[in-house]
């Protein structure tokens, strides 16, 4: 499943997957600059938003290191430029219970500022889109 992270927007605009199911999600760096992605509900990408912002005073270079508590990491891939990450992963059964939905984000910051965030669509199997607590 790929997931194109570019200066600064994701391809694709929504990114449907299934609860319980493992899958291959290929993160590619299609932009100039470093970026992530960030997949979960609101609070974590309320956690890594507040745990990158510090950072936005860094002289250009790697990526400085930053953590979140473990219960709000959700899956995170950094990518830098030109580079693809293959990451399983398995798609929590509980995920279209989070009320608030879940995201894709990047959190370098001012990523998330100038818009670096996609819907996740919870499907059946067939694609069909399962009911949300949104």
């Amino acid at each position: 499943m790929p997931l194109v992270t570019r200066d600064y927007t994701y391809v694709p605009e929504t990114l449907d997957v299934v609860p319980g199911e493992t899958v291959l999600l290929q993160v590619i760096n299609g932009g100039l600059v470093i970026h992530e992605a960030v997949i979960g509900p609101d609070r974590v990408q309320a956690a890594w938003e507040a745990a990158e912002a510090p950072t936005a005073s860094t002289p250009p270079g790697p990526t400085a290191v930053v953590s979140v508590d473990p219960s709000l990491a959700g899956l995170r891939v950094v990518v830098g430029s030109g580079v693809r990450r293959d990451v399983l992963w398995t798609v929590p059964l509980s995920a279209p219970d989070d009320p608030g939905g879940w995201f894709v984000g990047c959190h370098i910051p001012g990523h998330w500022a100038l818009g670096m965030v996609i819907p996740v669509r919870f499907v059946t199997a067939d694609g069909s889109p399962l009911p949300t607590a949104r």
